[in-house]
């Protein structure tokens, strides 16, 4: 049985921007639906989301680096970020909540609801808070702040694909 594969002109066409708005879809290699038992063999496949592309180009960079992980898509919105994960089936989101139009919030709750075996981290400039409880609230299974050291992001990661809370501990 073959597995169906959009192709990126495809991926570009399924999203729509508003008028006068800008839209960043990027979808690298990548294949077919995989399990969990698949990710924590293979690679964890990733989305990325943020509007700022600084932040986004440097998440890819350092997430780049690790051996077991695999960026498979970039986002700019929760619009585009929804059509990615529909199409890409990732393993893993990170997903900015502070974004225009749709938020990162609002994203979460659709793609929770439309595939619940997609692990949403969501990332801010924000400390754990009202914007981490709402995130949690609409289907993410973890909290990042952009401010914490980069290691937080890959322990976030690769604690969510096992399912085991990440025990980070910070000083201050």
């Amino acid at each position: 049985m073959t597995t169906y594969r959009p192709t990126y002109e495809e991926l570009e066409e399924s999203v729509t921007p508003a008028p006068g708005k800008q839209t960043l879809v990027s979808a690298g290699m990548f294949s077919g639906n995989k399990s969990d038992a698949g990710a924590i063999r293979g690679k964890i496949r990733l989305v990325l989301v943020d509007d700022h592309t600084v932040m986004r180009q440097g998440l890819a960079g350092l997430l780049r680096s690790e051996p077991d992980l695999e960026i498979v898509g970039e986002a700019s919105d929760g619009e585009s970020a929804i059509h990615l994960t529909r199409a890409l089936k990732p393993d893993v989101v990170l997903m900015d909540i502070s974004m225009p139009g749709m938020n990162g919030i609002q994203a979460t709750q659709i793609i929770h609801a439309e595939q619940p075996g997609i692990r949403v981290i969501g990332l801010s400039m924000f400390e754990e808070g009202e914007q981490a409880a709402a995130m949690r609230e609409a289907g993410a299974v973890e909290y990042v702040t952009k401010s914490g050291p980069s290691e937080a992001v890959i322990a976030a990661i690769r604690a969510c694909i096992r399912s085991q809370p990440v025990q980070m501990h910070t000083e201050g």
